[in-house]
């Protein structure tokens, strides 16, 4: 049977499961020093996990793990053996983890604050799980069930994953009947989804600038030699006087914005310009294209 390779070279391997590692310890310490013992919950399979553990004791690790086997046996069959060994991957550190730090760590660190909890520990496991899909991982539950679903129906694994947890903000309020539990239950899957966002994005945030200047010719040159970015001249011809002109479209990173509007404007105060953030860029000095 040909050999599945999930990297291109042992160091490359290191690299990855070592950064996936040190985002599992981030997320399971937001869980375990924050939203835990504070008798909160976060979203998916780790929240049902959490209210099981309120109702009956069983730690939360060991409900993640049996959990997602059974969601495993079910996405190899759909999804193929290397996105479940992946999976099997990240389940068992989060599972691992869990089981250990519960057992040093039983209070929280912020006694008595039910909000700072809630937004510390959504920060942390935020970061943490950002970190992980950042080095290829995921911790199985939730994303497991959208990438099914999502393959056979026609719908977005971001709807699937706010159906799930909806149902475990339901359970919550079952459990407590306390609304106070439910919002600052929503307090921290506002803030995980926010700062997973900002973790994922954030680096990697790119812009486009479209810029329209009699002085293209110097911005362009200014951009290349200054700022180090490629620059793609449009040709274009303005529909009021009809005169001939070049657009030029710039592709650069976050922290070269602020840069590239300063010497636009040295240039040329009066040049049009349009700046939008862009989902993606991928090539030269950019992501690489992953398959």
């Amino acid at each position: 049977m040909k050999k599945i390779k999930l990297f291109s070279s042992t160091s490359d391997a290191v690299k990855s499961y070592l950064g996936m590692f040190f985002g599992m310890l981030i997320y399971n310490f937001g869980l375990v020093a924050f939203i835990i013992p504070s008798q909160l919950v976060s979203g998916g399979f780790t929240g049902l996990g959490m209210i099981l553990f309120y109702v009956s004791g069983i730690p939360v690790g060991v409900t993640i793990f049996v959990s997602n086997i059974i969601l495993m046996a079910i996405a190899y069959k759909m999804m193929g053996w290397k996105f479940v060994k992946q999976s099997f991957i990240g389940v068992t550190m989060v599972s691992v983890m869990l089981i250990v730090m519960q057992k040093f760590i039983t209070a929280p660190l912020v006694e008595g604050e039910l909000f700072m909890n809630a937004l510390i520990g959504g920060a942390l496991t935020g970061v943490g799980l950002g970190i992980v899909f950042n080095f290829g991982g995921n911790t199985g539950g939730t994303d497991i069930i959208s990438l099914i679903v999502s393959k056979y129906k026609n719908i977005s694994p971001g709807r699937v994953s706010m159906y799930c947890n909806a149902i475990v903000i339901a359970l919550l309020y079952i459990v407590y009947r306390d609304i106070e539990k439910i919002v600052f239950g929503m307090v921290v899957m506002w803030v995980f989804s926010y700062v997973l966002d900002v973790t994922l994005n954030g680096n990697r945030q790119s812009y486009q600038f479209m810029v329209i200047s009699p002085k293209y010719k110097e911005i362009g040159n200014a951009m290349v030699n200054d700022i180090g970015r490629g620059v793609t001249a449009l040709p274009a011809k303005g529909w009021y006087n009809k005169s001939e002109t070049e657009i030029l479209m710039i592709i650069a990173h976050r922290r070269e914005k602020a840069r590239i509007l300063k010497t636009i404007k040295d240039i040329d105060p009066q040049a049009f310009l349009s700046v939008s953030r862009v989902e993606g860029v991928y090539g030269r000095n950019f992501e690489v294209i992953k398959s």
